[in-house]
């Protein structure tokens, strides 16, 4: 499960000389996410038959 952080942004601006092969506006994307992992309450120990 991936949890928004409520933080993230896309804008247009100009990025820094030399960044890219042209100048001009570019589109800057910044996301801030959290991820969820749900484990199972119950964990087993399977041992294959004749392996003990």
């Amino acid at each position: 499960r991936l949890l928004d952080g409520g933080r993230s942004a896309i804008r247009v601006g100009r990025p820094p000389a030399g960044t890219f092969a042209t100048d001009g506006p570019a589109v800057c994307a910044e996301i801030h996410e959290g991820l969820a992992i749900h484990l199972p309450t119950h964990f087993y120990h399977v041992v294959p038959a004749g392996a003990e």
